[in-house]
């Protein structure tokens, strides 16, 4: 299993107290509406395990502005499964990706 948290980078500040060992490290975060799933209130805040249906849309290394090299890779969350109740990937029509994909992709651009 890949981890894929992230230190914070960015410094917030000088404190004149007692400095904070604290890191705060970040995750890629999604949402899903309008779909009724099988978790309920009692488990936020717990880690589950699911297995995520992803497309690929981009990967690969790139050099920044500082002449180091990174790793990107972005994706589609095409569907979950929690594991209690089976997801039906079959329901999700291509024609729905296809809009979906576009929508992201204009919003992307007009960044």
């Amino acid at each position: 299993m890949i981890n894929l948290g992230k230190k914070q980078t960015t410094s917030q500040g000088i404190s004149i107290s007692k400095p904070s060992k604290k890191v705060t490290i970040s995750y890629p975060e999604f949402y899903i509406d309008d779909i009724e799933l099988p978790l309920g209130s009692d488990e936020v805040g717990k880690i589950i395990t699911a297995v995520v249906q992803l497309k690929v849309k981009k990967a690969g290394a790139e050099i920044g502005y500082d002449n180091k090299k990174s790793y990107r890779a972005l994706f589609s969350v095409i569907g979950i499964d929690f594991g209690k109740r089976k997801v039906d990937f079959r329901k999700i029509l291509s024609e729905d990706l296809d809009i979906m994909e576009q929508a992201e992709y204009t919003r992307l651009k007009r960044r």
